[in-house]
């Protein structure tokens, strides 16, 4: 989706620390940890038709997350198989900068 050029809402649901740790993040994406996702999910709120990939470290917590999405009148939602460490062994592209969360 990201080779195409697909409008997507690119969401890692790990900790700030992992965000930026050894796996580090994929660039364009938003750091919105799992334990806080009744919060942030308001925040997408009007945007129930809009594909939303949700990236963690190897797919158990976006599993999580985006059968919450889902459960929440979500449409295309998407849990990316692997996470960041499948990310990582192909070679993708990742990001390390400290970034800060918002509350």
């Amino acid at each position: 989706m990201l080779d195409e050029g697909e409008p997507i809402i690119l969401i890692d649901v790990r900790s700030p620390a992992e965000f930026v740790g050894e796996l580090g993040h994929i660039p364009g994406s938003m750091l919105r940890p799992l334990p806080e996702i009744d919060q942030w999910v308001t925040e997408l709120n009007g945007k129930y038709e809009e594909k939303i990939v949700l990236v963690c470290r190897s797919g158990n917590r976006s599993g999580v997350s985006a059968k919450y999405l889902t459960k929440n009148g979500f449409k295309k939602v998407y849990n990316m198989s692997g996470g960041m460490k499948a990310w990582n062994k192909m070679g993708f592209p990742v990001e390390k900068e400290t970034v800060e969360v918002q509350q």
